[in-house]
């Protein structure tokens, strides 16, 4: 996902109802996220699909990456687990993506 434009990128809540289809296809088009306001404020924020699947595979990495921090400090304390705890993580891992 690109990174917001905020002279481009925010939009007043009725644009959503007097011109919806350009509000979609600037998220779209675009590939940055459009920001509705309401009274000069940060309402909702509309994305591409493409940018919201990214957004998702980049949340799944990121609790990787935790995952594996969590697991990298177990060891170096010497919390470790038998064969079949490991296997369960795994397998937890593996439902995740």
């Amino acid at each position: 996902m690109r990174a917001i434009k905020i002279s481009e990128d925010l939009r007043p809540l009725s644009d959503m109802k007097a011109r919806p289809n350009d509000v979609v296809t600037q998220a779209r088009d675009s590939g940055r996220p459009v920001v509705l306001t309401r009274y000069g404020k940060g309402v909702a924020v509309l994305l591409s699909v493409e940018s919201y699947e990214e957004l998702q595979v980049s949340a799944a990495r990121l609790r990787l990456i935790a995952a594996l921090r969590e697991a990298e400090r177990a060891v170096d304390e010497g919390d470790v687990y038998d064969q079949p705890a490991m296997s369960e993580l795994f397998e937890h891992l593996e439902e995740e993506r």
